[in-house]
């Protein structure tokens, strides 16, 4: 059994919102923190602290400290300029497509997995983390989970579509089966949601994947909007 997997059955023996499950979540969640700060340094595995925040669920927009530590992660594994409290780099020429970083593919997808589960939007650039996730590395897959967290962030349903991933969806079915709800009126246009979301549609656009892009434009469309979703068609 991995790590994680003991971890997740350990929790289950205990009682939601008891004493002890409040101790093993606050030891979770300092674990994190001080792995987090010295995963890059040592060289540690940043797929087993995105397993042990899987496991235990201690992450999330309300905790600034975690929030801060996944992006200072970020940061390092994807360049500051994905990150927002890096002044210099506001007005990136490479606004749509990557970074010069030589980025590692192994690194990366679990800090994706790491930001979907944390929510640390307010210390990063989600979008163009998105565009460097699809285009430069080729993991659609991570990127549309941090579409998928950052759509939880500003809704009510926070299994859109039971997280259906358009990214795996068979390629002979019809995309209206993954549709989102209708776009809902009340929200800013500038949500993290709409912003996330937008960038990863037009990153398929950009790069001729049409097919993917209607898929996207599909699932997302309370986000992307009708535009985004005529030009995928």
């Amino acid at each position: 059994n991995s790590p994680s997997h003991i971890f997740e059955r350990e929790t289950c023996k205990v009682e939601t919102g008891s004493k002890q499950e409040r101790l093993i979540n606050s030891v979770a969640r300092d674990t994190l923190l001080q792995l987090l700060g010295t995963v890059v340094e040592e060289n540690g595995s940043i797929d087993c602290i995105a397993r042990i925040e899987t496991a235990f669920g201690v992450g999330g927009e309300q905790d600034k400290e975690l929030c801060s530590a996944v992006a200072n992660l970020v940061k390092d594994i994807f360049g500051s300029g994905c990150y927002y409290f890096d002044s210099q780099n506001n007005d990136d020429e490479d606004e749509f497509f990557g970074t010069e970083l030589d980025i590692n593919k192994d690194k990366a997808s679990p800090t994706l997995a790491l930001v979907a589960q944390c929510r640390p939007w307010e210390f990063i650039k989600t979008d163009k983390l998105v565009r460097i996730a699809a285009a430069d590395l080729d993991l659609w897959y991570s990127a549309e989970l941090v579409c998928d967290a950052s759509v939880a962030s500003v809704t009510s349903n926070t299994n859109t579509e039971k997280n259906l991933m358009a990214t795996n969806y068979p390629k002979l079915k019809a995309s209206d089966k993954i549709s989102t709800q209708s776009i809902d009126s009340s929200l800013r246009q500038d949500t993290i949601a709409h912003l996330a979301t937008r960038a990863l549609i037009d990153t398929a656009l950009d790069l001729r994947l049409y097919r993917r892009a209607d898929l996207f434009a599909s699932k997302f469309y309370a986000f992307g909007g009708p535009e985004r979703f005529a030009e995928a068609r």
